[in-house]
C-alpha cells in the first residue's frame, strides 16, 4: 500500500513538473540588415541573407545561437539554386566559437546538380562549400556564417 501511494506522488508530482515547463516553438527571424546582392559580369547575381532561430542556446554562463546564411543565384531565367550554411556558436561577451555546421541546398531550375558540398567550422566561424554545374556552366561557392563576442552574425 505504501509503494503504491510513493509511486502515485511521485507520478503527480513528475506530471506537475512536465506540464508547468513552458513549451516554445522555434522560430525563425530573418536579419533584414543582412541582405546583400553581389552582381556578376555577365548579369547573373546573389542575393546574400542571414536567418536566426529564436530559440536562445544557454550553456552555464555562455549563451548560443543557432542560424542560417544562405546565398541565392539568379540568373535572367529567375532564381536557380539555394546554397545554405547552418552553424551554432555560444559567446559570452569576451569570447565566441562555433560548435557545429552543417550545409544544405536547394535546386529550382532544371539542368543543375550540386557536384560538391562540404561544411566545416573552425574558431568562431562555420563555411560550407560547394559546386554546382549545368552544362557547361560551373559555379562554385562558399558561404561562411561568423558570430562575435556579442552575438552578432555576419
Amino acid at each position: 500500500m505504501k509503494t503504491r501511494i510513493i509511486a502515485v506522488v511521485i507520478a503527480v508530482v513528475l506530471l506537475s513538473v512536465i506540464f508547468a515547463l513552458p513549451i516554445q516553438a522555434a522560430s525563425v527571424e530573418q536579419l533584414n540588415e543582412t541582405e546583400q546582392i553581389t552582381y556578376n559580369a555577365d548579369g547573373s547575381y546573389f542575393i546574400t541573407r542571414i536567418y536566426v532561430e529564436n530559440s536562445p542556446i544557454t550553456r552555464s554562463a555562455r549563451s548560443g545561437v543557432s542560424a542560417t546564411k544562405e546565398t541565392s543565384y539568379y540568373s535572367a531565367l529567375g532564381l536557380e539554386w539555394v546554397y545554405r550554411v547552418t552553424g551554432t556558436f555560444y559567446y559570452d561577451g569576451s569570447t565566441s566559437y562555433a560548435t557545429g555546421a552543417s550545409s544544405s541546398y536547394s535546386i529550382y531550375f532544371s539542368g543543375w546538380s550540386c557536384t560538391a558540398d562540404s561544411a566545416s567550422y573552425s574558431g568562431n566561424t562555420a563555411t560550407a562549400r560547394g559546386t554546382f554545374q549545368q552544362s557547361l556552366l560551373t559555379k562554385n561557392v562558399s558561404v561562411s556564417l561568423t558570430c562575435d563576442k556579442n552575438g552578432n552574425l555576419s
